[in-house]
């Protein structure tokens, strides 16, 4: 069995990780986009039509009185709740 120091181990790995990383990079980019849109440019997208817009929305929350009752009683603090 070859033994070998642990400092030329560290950089065998290390130089995998880094060939690793940088030939997924590049063959990510070669990739055809599939015609659908990612998430975060669909997002983008109805972002920019939310906001391009001058029309106000308006949205209404209808809540019971039983309902308001409840949430009046909670006891509303920042930070995580526990």
């Amino acid at each position: 069995m070859l033994k070998f120091p642990a400092s030329a181990l560290i950089r065998i790995a290390l130089c995998l990780l880094l060939v690793g990383t940088t030939t997924t990079g590049v063959l990510a980019k070669d990739k055809p986009n599939k015609g659908k849109p990612k998430k975060a440019e669909k997002a983008a997208a109805e972002s920019t039509k939310l906001f391009s817009g001058s029309a106000v929305l308006r949205l209404r929350i209808d809540i019971p009185e039983k309902e308001m009752e409840t949430l009046k009683k909670y006891q509303w603090t920042f930070g995580p709740q526990p």
